[in-house]
């Protein structure tokens, strides 16, 4: 696929409206739009590649995007909406961000320990930032929302126990899987990291 200027796109507006937060995940390409709940971390986007590819496979078997935004005008922008009723953050990221890591277990841990480890939100931004730089290949941009916490503090509060379950049940057993092990993983995490989309 040949365009002018051609970029990938994933943004969010949040609304409050009629006594309910509202939240609009718009894209194009294979940027991501996610939220992270306690449950853990759920792509609310859909890559446009060309294969019905999943979130890991997409990280060996990098798809061939089927649409971008371009100076042409010849793209379609997708959008979903969802209801955010709890204690949530939203954010997006560009595929240099989570592509260049062996699971998107191991994006949702980088995240997660960055902010567990984190003094204040400017330092958070500042170790994500300096984590993704030592493993990417490729330009990146992350951009986040956080929404219902009174402070940093309870933010880490409420996402330790979350941090804590997916260590003990991906993240230590990820170093020295066989891909066999690592799809076993995989098709357990992703009935939640599938959840919002």
């Amino acid at each position: 696929m040949t365009k002018d200027f051609p970029t990938t796109l994933s943004m969010t507006i949040v609304e409050y409206c009629q006594n309910e937060m509202i939240a609009d995940f718009i894209w194009a390409g294979d940027s991501r739009g996610y939220v992270l709940s306690d449950m853990g971390l759920a792509q609310v986007t859909k890559d446009d590649i060309d294969d019905s590819v999943d979130a890991l496979d997409n990280i060996s078997n990098d798809g061939v995007l089927t649409n971008v935004v371009s100076a042409d005008g010849n793209y379609i922008l997708h959008s979903k909406q969802i209801k955010i009723k709890d204690k949530i953050i939203i954010f997006n990221a560009t595929d240099g961000c989570f592509g260049y890591l062996k699971t998107p277990m191991e994006f949702e841990y980088l995240i997660l320990q960055t902010l567990l480890s984190s003094d204040n939100i400017i330092e958070w931004r500042d170790k994500l930032k300096s984590q993704i730089r030592q493993y990417t290949g490729d330009d990146h941009t992350i951009s986040l929302v956080a929404i219902g916490f009174k402070d940093f503090n309870e933010m880490q509060d409420y996402y330790l126990k979350r941090a804590e379950t997916l260590y003990e049940h991906y993240i230590k057993n990820l170093k020295n899987c066989t891909q066999d092990e690592i799809d076993t993983l995989w098709n357990e995490y992703k009935r939640t990291y599938y959840g919002k989309a």
